[in-house]
């Protein structure tokens, strides 16, 4: 089992948590997977306006949990700019 839903979640230290995320998101593997991450989350496009709100807030929701992961790693900037740099690239 990956995660045990059964234990109370284990809160990090923030200093140990920004350690922590960017040992993970600075190998190439986790460079893919927060860039993915981005995808899921509508990081690179703009939150479409839904005339639900509950729609609306689940999208707004959703970019926030990238941008905290992102919050995590500024220590380690040149993470984020690469995968910005690299979605441009491809975008082009």
């Amino acid at each position: 089992m990956i995660l045990d839903l059964t234990k109370p979640p284990i809160r990090i230290p923030d200093m140990e948590r920004q350690s922590l995320y960017s040992g993970v998101f600075g190998t190439e593997e986790g460079k893919k997977v927060l860039e993915d991450i981005g995808h899921a989350s509508g990081f690179y496009r703009s939150t479409p306006y839904n005339a639900d709100p509950v729609s609306t807030m689940y999208a707004e929701g959703a970019r926030g949990l990238f941008l905290d992961i992102c919050a995590q790693i500024q220590g380690d900037i040149t993470i984020l700019t690469n995968l910005m740099n690299e979605e441009e690239n491809q975008n082009v």
